[in-house]
């Protein structure tokens, strides 16, 4: 079984290889949200496939799935509320998270 301290490394480096594909994503290669998002939702499947081959049980595993894709979902809504040259009226953080979620098909969250 995976201690405490390992998952918390591989927790660390899991969001920070999020972090480093999505400013990459959005300031200096752009690819659109229908590649970058369901690529978000694959990092934090094979975090928890890890955590779970690991030993560690499902719901914590499932608890973390989550918690990267919450994560993932705030990168996205941060470049989201970015205001672009010639926008009238300042974006809305609600439309943000639910563009994310539509590319999930998670409407509801």
């Amino acid at each position: 079984m995976i201690d405490d301290d390992a998952i918390q490394i591989v927790l660390l480096a899991a969001k920070r290889i999020m972090e480093s594909e999505s400013q990459h994503n959005f300031g200096e290669y752009a690819i659109d949200d229908s590649e970058h998002i369901p690529r978000m939702e694959r990092m934090a499947d094979a975090v928890r496939e890890v955590l779970s081959e690991s030993g560690l049980v499902s719901e914590r595993c499932d608890a973390i799935h989550d918690d990267f894709i919450d994560h993932a979902r705030q990168l996205y809504v941060t470049e989201w509320m970015r205001p672009l040259p010639g926008d009238e009226s300042p974006p809305s953080e609600d439309d943000g998270v639910r563009a994310f979620n539509r590319y999930l098909k998670r409407e509801g969250l």
